[in-house]
């Protein structure tokens, strides 16, 4: 595999395996909201009405800081090589989104079916399922665009952009240390060693 094409995969795993970690970190910060069994169906009290958004809360709190984190180490470790990189960390970061949200569905409590309410006695607290509260129906794609999902994007986005305007920040003699024993440079040997 050559070397651009190594570092988007590289770039993409990353991503991937970092949604598995939020949707981790995102299932065991989250409260469950509490519904209760009324009449053969579960239905949420107005305090827990109130709190249906602290799962796209707490998504968000998750997924845009492990966007941004993801974001600057490739930026930093790899310097990726141009527009292939970006289309496997925009590709990766979309993907990501959907991981985070399927682990932490899979890992928090089930659907609540009718037919597994049909026996519940009225009045039985149930915890609900972890989903997101937050979605725009897109009509014309005949899909559902969770907003909040939006932060892995978002969040991978600013870190290489935070990476490239960081370095040009800093003052010209830090930059030119930097550069000093850099592979490439006229201080380094064949090997990669220091001169």
């Amino acid at each position: 595999m050559t070397t651009p094409r190594r570092s988007a995969a590289t770039t993409f795993v990353a991503l991937v395996l970092a949604g598995v970690v939020g949707g981790v970190v995102w299932r065991l910060v989250w409260t469950p909201d509490v519904y209760v069994v009324s009449d053969g169906a579960a239905g949420l009290g107005e305090v827990e009405l109130a709190r249906t958004f602290t799962s796209d809360a707490w998504y968000l709190v998750v997924a845009a800081p492990l966007g941004l984190l993801v974001g600057l180490a490739r930026r930093r470790t790899s310097r990726p090589s141009g527009m292939l990189d970006l289309l496997a960390a925009v590709v990766g970061s979309a993907v990501a989104a959907y991981v985070m949200l399927g682990v932490g569905r899979l890992l928090g409590p089930s659907v609540l079916s009718p037919a597994e309410l049909s026996g519940v006695a009225d009045g039985t607290r149930l915890d609900g399922p972890l989903q997101l509260a937050t979605a725009v129906s897109s009509e014309g794609l005949g899909s559902i665009v969770f907003v909040v999902m939006l932060a892995w994007p978002l969040g991978v986005l600013a870190g290489w952009v935070a990476e490239l305007i960081i370095p040009s920040l800093e003052p010209r003699e830090v930059r030119e240390r930097r550069q000093v024993g850099a592979p490439g440079s006229a201080d380094h040997d064949q090997s990669g060693a220091l001169s």
